[in-house]
């Protein structure tokens, strides 16, 4: 299978659906039936399903989810087909990193497994500064640590 890259494989037009979560927090949960076994889970917040353009750039995405939320965010998201663990997420800080993005997100739809239709990479958005945006101001767009 050839590997599909950002964004010069990208059509005009072409999106990418995400999953936003915002606001929760990370738990471990036992599974049932096993003793000694956890699993984590994302608990809380607020959800939002949003697709993005192809060629959006990070300091543009930025912009949106800090006015969306009402924070500067921080941008993590859970690679496709990976158990979630808040220590294995994938972080955003770069134009480079959303070719990353597109290029799984690809890659995920192309699995025999996946739900194209329904299918949406998860993200998770952190507080990246304590202060909230001011409206009648637009937010200082950065990249994060």
């Amino acid at each position: 299978m050839e590997r599909v890259t950002a964004p010069f494989a990208a059509m005009d037009g072409e999106r990418i659906r995400l999953r936003l979560h915002w606001g929760g927090a990370f738990h471990q949960a036992a599974v049932p039936g096993a003793s000694a076994t956890s699993e984590w889970r994302y608990i809380g917040g607020e959800v939002f399903n949003e697709s993005i353009a192809v060629c959006i750039k990070y300091a543009d995405l930025c912009l949106q989810l800090n006015n969306k939320v009402g924070y500067t965010t921080s941008i993590k998201y859970q690679a496709p087909g990976e158990e979630l663990n808040p220590n294995e997420l994938v972080s955003i800080t770069g134009d480079d990193d959303l070719a990353e993005l597109w290029d799984e997100y690809v890659q995920a739809l192309q699995r025999p497994d996946t739900a194209v239709k329904t299918f949406r990479v998860r993200v998770f958005l952190f507080a990246a500064l304590n202060e909230k945006v001011d409206a009648a101001r637009p937010p200082a767009v950065r990249a994060f640590d």
